[in-house]
């Protein structure tokens, strides 16, 4: 700017400039759009500064606003895959504290349970909870970190050993894997034996195993089982041989069974400590049944007032599933609206610029559009330049936001899917809401700019100053 006089820049005498050769268009343009495409098409390259104002602002919007919603989407993605797919509005739950350390034998990891709950006990809260009326429940105790499981390779299936080729690379005669022991409630134990086709007290193997292949969420048979026995192995290195009465296959295992950070191996025993158990309430009064969950839980763990997680070593609660969900994805849903709210008001610049920045452009060229209406240029004619050139800056600023926008949105994908199975999905309503914003944007600027041409008088205009 400081380059420019004063005396020229009051003058605009480099508002445009002419050059000598003459500026082609295509023959394209003419044949549909006539002279008056054709004209348009002239003036968006001789005046390339006027427009570039706004052809930047409306892709940059378009890269946010294409870029926010395929976030989201995938943000909802996730959220299906952690939510529980299953027949329950209700959850009560018991969490013991754990005490983590390094074995000072063996290195490993060591995990010891500080007050763990007797599946016995847990079948009387399950008894107790089912009294309420209309309820169905649907209880699951879980120990997920006392032992590994030590499996040799012909037990293991072909698809479950392409799986694992990245945590190890060889061959291997037996593999150690991480394994959670469950037990259920007495009467969906029984039912698992049926399915199983082995009698009520027997140990079940869990034959479904999930995955996330590069986004893809791939579910397998893990083991190939012919009975026999599996080794656990806790962090002192001893060894516990269970025997395997009965195998669960992928058709068989109840979705309660079925959470997204499950372990390996997963044994279904008939009794055993575990460190926390869930059930899964389907009551006809969900907050009646909440009342008397919690009056329940107090009854039956004593906890005694303003008591602490850490004090007791133990925690119960009673929640609405929907309700935890929404708490668990509290921090995406305070991102997406730091993230809407920062993208609105960009947007918003944006489109102030470009519709400031286009009716200005319009307002300067007063002068240009008399000219052309002296000399035989009618009002409709006028328009019509003045919507083919709305229409070509648009088409230009989608032309590069777009590819932009769904360029990021896969590298966005990429980062995901490395940690979540969430593959990538073109967001064709951002793409289909962005093309039809555009165009109404500056359609509706020029329509409004060319409206207020329409009200001064020819001659005048043609004899004021710049």
């Amino acid at each position: 700017a400081e380059r420019i006089t004063a005396i020229d820049s009051i003058r605009g005498a480099n508002e445009v400039k002419i050059k000598a050769k003459e500026i082609y268009t295509s023959p394209l343009v003419e044949n549909i759009f006539g002279f008056e495409g054709t004209l348009a098409a002239k003036n968006m390259k001789r005046n390339k500064h006027n427009f570039r104002a706004s052809v930047v602002s409306l892709t940059i919007g378009i890269i946010l606003f294409i870029n926010l919603s395929s976030l989201s989407l995938q943000m909802d993605l996730i959220e299906d895959m952690i939510y529980p797919d299953i027949d329950a509005t209700v959850m009560v739950d018991y969490t013991s504290l754990l005490n983590r350390f390094i074995n000072e034998n063996t290195g490993r990891k060591e995990a010891t349970i500080v007050t763990p709950i007797d599946s016995k006990f847990a079948d009387k809260v399950t008894e107790r909870l089912g009294e309420y009326e209309d309820t169905s429940i649907f209880g699951v105790g879980e120990d997920m970190e006392t032992y590994d499981a030590i499996v040799p390779s012909e037990m293991i299936s072909s698809q479950m050993l392409e799986a694992m080729k990245d945590q190890y690379p060889e061959e291997q005669a037996s593999y150690l894997l991480s394994s959670e022991i469950l037990t259920v409630d007495p009467q969906n134990y029984t039912l698992l034996c049926e399915k199983a086709k082995v009698p009520v007290g027997s140990n079940i193997l869990m034959n479904h195993y999930s995955y996330n292949d590069n986004g893809e969420l791939v579910t397998i048979s893990p083991f190939l089982y012919e009975g026999g026995q599996l080794r656990l192995t806790p962090a002192d290195d001893s060894i516990y041989e269970i025997p395997i009465h009965g195998i669960l296959e992928q058709g068989d295992v109840p979705n309660e069974l079925l959470g997204p950070n499950a372990n390996t191996v997963r044994l279904i025993v008939p009794q055993g400590e575990m460190r926390g158990y869930t059930w899964y309430a389907n009551p006809g009064d969900v907050e009646g049944f909440m009342d008397y969950a919690n009056e329940l839980m107090g009854e039956m763990f004593p906890r005694g007032q303003e008591s602490a997680y850490m004090e007791l070593g133990f925690t119960t609660r009673v929640y609405k599933i929907q309700d935890y969900m929404k708490i668990m994805n509290i921090f995406v849903v305070f991102a997406e609206v730091f993230v809407y709210s920062f993208v609105a008001l960009l947007t918003l610049i944006g489109l102030t610029n470009v519709i400031s920045t286009m009716s200005t452009n319009v307002r300067m060229r007063s002068k240009e559009f008399a000219v052309l209406q002296s000399v035989g240029m009618t009002y409709n004619g006028l328009n019509r330049m003045l919507n083919l050139e709305s229409i070509m800056c648009s088409a230009k600023s989608l032309m590069i936001g777009l590819p932009l926008g769904i360029l990021f949105t896969y590298l966005i994908n990429l980062s995901i899917r490395s940690t979540f199975p969430v593959p990538y999905q073109l967001p064709w309503f951002a793409v289909i809401w962005c093309i039809a914003v555009v165009f109404g944007i500056t359609w509706v600027t020029m329509r409004y700019s060319a409206v207020q041409l329409q009200r001064r008088n020819i001659i005048e205009t043609i004899r004021l100053e710049a």
